[in-house]
């Protein structure tokens, strides 16, 4: 902030208090002023007043507000999940169909698991084709079939940024679920009635130090790319853990702003990533693409083959392929007297174009004739 932003901000601030306190002196004074007294006049007059004339309103255009949309699917995910997986490292999903009481009942033990365990939460509706498809479409990866069916009721325990840890099928009590989300790294942070706030705040960012330095450094592109996703993962918890403690009395606001700096740097470096991991399937769907490319100048074009035989034996045999910018002839040379051995293969020969190809197989053609072969086109 520049000095002359402070300077603004300052007066503007003297400027509320000293309104504030205007307004409270004017409220709080000791003592009324006294009354003015009344003088009658001798002969009272009525006095005619002409009413002021009445100015036509005019009618203000109400726009109405648009409501912001939300999208139905995030990054690939449902947004609800893909919202929870940003504020938490570990989410509790759980699969429902509506009018269901088991599943209803089931919902109920998920979410009181969720909230022990410390973890997010998260309920879908698999009759909902809208969150449906893109969690279909989530679990495709998943390690065996039953992982990749909407069946309900069922809960799903999901790792920051996407990664699905584990299934449980059916009717799964809260100490269940709360025990899986705890294996996936979700912390619950008690808050003592002392509400110790540095304290349980230094032991959070001590842990976060530790997981930290317990990540697998990178050696290749790929894995770095993995290894920021994990640490983005980590600071998002540590950070979610310090917004669910009780700010010092006093300080509310500090913490608020602090916390609010944390939150923002985590989403620009989420953003970061996000493009990141964009331009990295963008540049691996160019690679594919030149691959096949290349795949197909490499095959080339068969032009031409021409097949020297003598006395029913094979001598040589010659093919030109066109590769677009170049022609190529290959050549296979029958050794005499073993005609059971692999023939020598000499060249490639490269050329400009099929006219300097096609001259030179004519020219070694004329040369085999010369010693008696017969040519064949194969």
């Amino acid at each position: 902030m520049s000095l002359r932003t402070r300077i603004s901000v300052a007066a503007g601030i003297t400027a509320v208090i000293a309104l504030g306190a205007g307004f409270l002196l004017l409220g709080h004074s000791s003592s009324a002023p006294a009354a003015v007294p009344v003088i009658k006049p001798l002969h009272p007059v009525k006095k005619h007043v002409r009413p002021a004339a009445k100015r036509p309103s005019k009618a203000v255009p109400v726009t109405a507000r648009k409501k912001r949309s939300r999208p139905s699917v995030i990054d690939g995910m449902p947004a609800s999940l893909a919202l929870a997986l940003r504020k938490s490292s570990v989410v509790i999903v759980s699969l429902y169909a509506p009018k269901s009481s088991v599943d209803q009942v089931a919902l109920d033990e998920a979410r009181q698991g969720a909230t022990s365990a410390g973890a997010g939460f998260v309920a879908l509706n698999v009759a909902d084709e809208k969150v449906a498809a893109p969690l279909t479409s989530l679990l495709t990866g998943g390690a065996t079939a039953a992982d990749r069916v909407l069946d309900d009721p069922a809960v799903l325990v999901f790792q920051a940024p996407r990664t699905l840890f584990v299934r449980l099928n059916g009717y799964n009590d809260r100490e269940t679920i709360a025990q899986a989300a705890t294996n996936a790294g979700a912390v619950k942070v008690t808050i003592g009635p002392s509400g110790a706030w540095a304290t349980q705040a230094n032991a959070i960012c001590m842990q976060m130090t530790t997981d930290l330095l317990g990540l697998k450094f990178p050696s290749s592109t790929s894995e770095a790319l993995d290894w920021a996703d994990q640490m983005t993962s980590v600071l998002s918890s540590a950070v979610q853990r310090l917004h669910a403690l009780k700010a010092p009395r006093g300080r509310e606001g500090e913490v608020h702003q602090l916390l609010a700096i944390y939150d923002q740097a985590i989403a620009g470096l989420r953003t970061l990533l996000a493009q990141i991991h964009d331009r990295l399937r963008r540049h691996q769907r160019e690679l594919r693409l030149v691959s096949k490319s290349s795949a197909k100048a490499s095959a080339g074009r068969e032009l031409f083959v021409r097949h020297a035989r003598k006395d029913g034996r094979s001598v040589a045999i010659m093919r030109a392929i066109d590769h677009g910018n170049s022609c190529v002839v290959e050549a296979e040379v029958f050794p005499l007297g073993n005609p059971s051995s692999e023939p020598a293969r000499p060249g490639p020969y490269t050329f400009g174009d099929a006219r300097e190809a096609t001259a030179f197989v004519t020219e070694a053609v004329e040369a085999l004739m010369y010693l008696g072969c017969d040519i064949q086109a194969a």
